[in-house]
């Protein structure tokens, strides 16, 4: 398996307090009309792809910051990452290989204010591909 940077240590491992990750397989099926008759069906790949929500996760502007230079910088808005396949259970540590569709823009981050010792926070969702390995 080729070398993937990780999802950072500096981010919360566990992205869901009461809300957990939505999984949807994304469809594995390929149709080629015929001249007659019906199509022809086939599988478009054998690894199941799921579309993944994740969140919405509360972080700090310096997790924030550090959300923002991994997507940019580690994996340049489209290389996958490895991070914790969320649907196995806790004692299983397997990870997955993740990745952005739309880069950055597969990320909403909303302001959620400023605490009492003055720390600003985020709400963050971010929109994923997940594979598992």
């Amino acid at each position: 398996m080729p070398d993937y940077p990780r999802w950072p240590e500096e981010l919360p491992q566990v992205p869901f307090g009461d809300t957990p990750p939505e999984y949807k397989p994304q469809s594995n099926v390929i149709s080629t009309a015929q001249e007659a008759g019906p199509a022809k069906r086939r599988r478009r790949f054998t690894g199941r792809i799921y579309d993944v929500t994740v969140g919405p996760i509360d972080i700090t502007s310096a997790q924030r910051d550090r959300l923002d230079q991994f997507v940019s910088d580690e994996i340049c808005d489209v290389k996958p990452f490895l991070w914790t396949d969320f649907r196995r259970p806790a004692t299983d540590t397997q990870d997955a290989i993740y990745r952005l569709p739309e880069g950055m823009a597969s990320i909403t981050q909303k302001w959620k204010g400023t605490d009492q010792s003055g720390v600003e926070w985020w709400t963050v969702t971010i929109q994923m591909e997940m594979k598992t390995v």
